[in-house]
C-alpha cells in the first residue's frame, strides 16, 4: 500500500508540472514602418516583463498586473508576414488566418500563442494593435508620441493598456 501511494505521488507530481506557464504568451512583432523603434519596445518587455518579474507594472487603480510569462520579440512565426497584420487592421478575416497560426505555434517554449501585439509608426505616433488569439473579432489600438518612448511611464501605460484591453486577461 505505501509502494501504491509513492508510485501515485509521484506521477501527480509529474502531471503538476507539465504543460504552459500560467502566464500570457504573447507574440510581438513591428511593422516595417517602426523598426526603428523595436528596440526601446524590446528593451522594455525585456526589463518590465516575464516571469515573476517584480518590475511588471500595474496598470490601473485596481493593481491590474498582465502576467506575460513569454515574450516573442525576435522570432517570425511562419505564416503571419508584415501584409497580413497591416491587412489584420481592417478584416476580421486576416486577424481569423493570423489567430489559427498563433493558436497552432509550438516549439520548446510555448504551446500556442494567446495574443498579438504589433505595431506601426505614423505621424510621429507609434501605434500599437493588440488582439486576442482566441476571440480576434475585435482587434484594439493604442498610440504613444515617438517623444514619450524614452519615458518609463507613458510607455509603461501604453503597453498596459494594449494589453490589458479585456482581451488578454490576467494570469490566474
Amino acid at each position: 500500500m505505501k509502494r501504491l501511494i509513492t508510485m501515485l505521488a509521484c506521477f501527480y507530481s509529474i502531471n503538476a508540472f507539465s504543460g504552459d506557464p500560467g502566464g500570457i504568451s504573447l507574440y510581438v512583432k513591428p511593422l516595417a514602418s517602426a523598426i526603428d523603434y523595436k528596440y526601446v519596445i524590446d528593451g522594455f518587455f525585456r526589463n518590465y516583463y516575464g516571469v515573476d518579474n517584480a518590475n511588471t507594472p500595474t496598470c490601473n487603480s485596481n493593481d491590474y498586473t498582465p502576467f506575460i510569462d513569454n515574450v516573442y520579440l525576435n522570432s517570425n512565426v511562419k505564416g503571419i508576414d508584415n501584409q497580413d497584420l497591416l491587412q489584420a487592421i481592417h478584416s476580421r478575416d486576416s486577424r481569423m488566418k493570423i489567430a489559427k497560426v498563433l493558436s497552432e505555434f509550438k516549439d520548446d517554449r510555448v504551446s500556442g500563442f494567446d495574443g498579438i501585439m504589433f505595431y506601426e509608426l505614423k505621424n510621429d505616433e507609434v501605434i500599437i494593435y493588440t488582439f486576442d488569439s482566441k476571440d480576434f473579432i475585435a482587434i484594439y489600438t493604442t498610440k504613444v508620441k515617438v517623444e514619450d518612448l524614452i519615458s518609463k511611464k507613458i510607455l509603461g501605460e501604453t503597453i498596459c493598456k494594449s494589453i490589458s484591453s479585456k482581451i488578454l486577461p490576467p494570469a490566474p
